[in-house]
């Protein structure tokens, strides 16, 4: 027989870190579609509510303060959640992100580019499936 120790506090947490990843990514497409609309409190609520995660006011802002959300969320007010990466307001990246990325790509573009060579060139290998030489005349 197996004895499991049911700890609630890790199930949550647990819960939690998906449901993080989760919004995350909802919050990544929705802020690519025209017309954008930032969350609410309440909408943040009801999304953690729909999986189980049932948090009162209080409790959502001292969780913001705490990782996994704290992550993903830089400001929470009554009024609206403001995503890290996201303008609340209209749902762009914010410049500081957009110049990361740029920063990013640059440096890929960079990596990609060939090396200057060096020396001779070296010679390439004698195909081993070619009929061989003829034997030199006497």
């Amino acid at each position: 027989m197996l004895l499991f120790e049911l700890d609630d506090s890790t199930s949550i947490r647990t819960r939690l870190v998906a449901v993080t990843a989760q919004l995350r990514s909802r919050i990544e497409k929705e802020s690519q579609r025209k017309g954008f609309k930032p969350w609410t409190k309440d909408k943040l609520q009801h999304f953690l509510a729909k999986h189980d995660i049932i948090l009162a006011d209080s409790d959502l802002f001292d969780m913001v303060k705490k990782a996994p959300l704290k992550n993903i969320i830089s400001n929470l007010s009554d009024e609206e959640v403001v995503f890290k990466g996201i303008d609340g307001a209209s749902g762009e990246e914010t410049k500081k992100t957009k110049d990361k990325n740029k920063d990013t790509v640059a440096k890929m573009a960079q990596s990609a580019q060939p090396l200057p060579t060096t020396g001779p060139a070296v010679p390439p290998m004698p195909d081993p499936m070619a009929a061989p030489a003829a034997p030199p005349p006497m």
